[in-house]
């Protein structure tokens, strides 16, 4: 046990350092900044907490004896994993700074539209193209929560309905992923309400703006509360805030240091908080938590460790075959009805689900992999080499993305690519990013029709 408080304390070491670094070096929240932070809280600092409170028998650690196996075999796949995900950040950063890299020229960290010859043109189709998005969300919205009688029945019922134990069979069901696009509009009307310069003055466009930044926030609040998801709010309001700095360089460190700090510390409170607040909203009254901010988060986050655990153990006893095409078929079929998917294939976090529990029930719910989880299920030792390598590359081509005469829009993706990389380090799947990737695509399409509309009425 010594031995692994010991290279859970080295890894924290090595990954606020480099965290650190970047910051320092970028002076900008970049996406590999945020992947790297969210990698320290999941694979140093919360698995430092956890042994601690094991070899001290602290207040939590009957909670996490009765879930994490503290026998030898069990200690070594803990080191063996967390060995991994020293292996998979050591991959992820050389990919990233390395000869690997998908970009290397340099381009302009602008996060202001400056316009050009063609500027109105421009502000008509992406107003265009925001609006579009937003009617598609609300319409998909109503569609969804229309068998419950409204949206605000669905909220009363979100719990259940999130755990399978709703009373209303909802035929439409389906609906659920492209209303999630009304969170994306909110990051369109955020662009541009506050990242866009010049004709955006003028008062018409300004009132047109103003109305879609409120109808969007307010959409999305209500969509957030109906899907009664603690972890999806706290990481919208994430993206929100990282998209209102996006593009701005720091000239004082220390203090955006400290302010990064001050978030970090202010998400875990409001994540501790959320099921109060959601609770008042619904109901009308206050519940106090039922746990301290470090008890919460252990309560939250023990699935990283045991899943982690479980992987390690299973690969090591043959107990699961590698999951790569079940991974991947579920992914690709995520779009589609349930009805259509192929059968033989089980999505791996029901695997992990199953081996942890022995079966999936709503009195333990689903319990999802994180990156290196995912990654060990999949392809063992080289899913993590190949998963770190693929996700450096990505993560480089998206901070390089260049501000050209599309650039609000490509903000407002970014930010919603910032919450894959705020939620995929500890929640991780093909499927799951399939799912987040569905709203984005409907945006692209709306966008490519808004640009044909405007260029044929030209």
């Amino acid at each position: 046990m010594y031995i692994l408080l010991l290279e859970c304390i080295i890894c924290t070491a090595i990954y606020t350092l480099i965290t650190v670094r970047e910051l320092i070096k970028q002076r900008e929240f970049s996406g590999f900044f945020v992947a790297i932070a969210m990698y320290d809280l999941v694979f140093g600092i919360f698995p430092t907490v956890v042994v601690s409170e094991l070899l001290w028998d602290g207040q939590e650690s009957r909670f996490l004896q009765s879930l994490i196996d503290v026998s030898d075999s069990g200690i070594d796949a803990l080191i063996y994993y967390y060995l991994l995900a020293l292996i998979g950040f050591i991959v992820l950063f050389l990919s990233y700074h390395g000869k690997i890299c998908l970009i290397t020229r340099k381009e302009s960290n602008s996060s202001t539209l400056k316009g050009g010859n063609n500027e109105e043109a421009h502000f008509g189709r992406f107003i265009l193209t925001a609006w579009g998005c937003l009617l598609v969300g609300l319409i998909s919205l109503y569609l969804w929560s229309n068998a419950y009688g409204s949206i605000f029945n669905l909220i009363l019922e979100a719990n259940a309905v999130r755990s399978g134990m709703g009373s209303v069979v909802n035929g439409l069901a389906f609906f659920k992923h492209p209303a999630r696009l009304v969170l994306l509009c909110s990051f369109l009307f955020i662009a541009l309400f506050f990242k866009s310069q010049g004709i955006f003055k003028k008062r018409l466009y300004k009132f047109v703006n103003f109305m879609g930044l409120i109808v969007s926030l307010i959409a999305s609040y209500l969509f957030l509360l109906a899907c009664d998801g603690r972890l999806s709010i706290v990481v919208f309001l994430l993206a929100a805030f990282w998209l209102l700095l996006a593009g701005k360089t720091f000239e004082h460190i220390g203090k955006v240091i400290i302010g990064g700090m001050t978030i970090v510390f202010f998400s875990l409170f409001l994540l501790n908080e959320m099921d109060s607040i959601t609770h008042f909203i619904r109901m009308g009254e206050w519940v106090e938590p039922e746990n301290l901010l470090i008890s919460s988060m252990i309560h939250e986050l023990t699935f990283l460790p045991v899943g982690g655990q479980v992987s390690v153990l299973a690969s090591w006893n043959n107990e699961v075959h590698l999951t790569l095409f079940d991974d991947l078929v579920t992914g690709l079929f995520a779009w589609f009805p349930y009805s259509l998917k192929p059968s033989g294939f089980e999505d791996v976090w029901n695997i992990n689900t199953i081996l942890i529990w022995g079966n999936i029930n709503v009195s333990h719910g689903q319990w999802p992999c994180s990156f290196i989880t995912q990654a060990n299920y999949d392809l063992r030792f080289f899913g993590v080499l190949i998963y770190s390598l693929i996700a450096g590359r990505i993560l480089k081509g998206i901070d390089k993305w260049q501000l050209d005469d599309n650039s609000l829009f490509k903000i407002a993706i970014k930010a919603s690519f910032m919450e894959f990389i705020f939620r995929g380090v500890a929640y991780f799947s093909f499927y799951d990013i399939m799912l987040g990737l569905f709203p984005i695509v409907i945006a692209i399409i709306i966008k490519c029709g808004a640009d044909i509309l405007l260029s044929v009425r030209q």
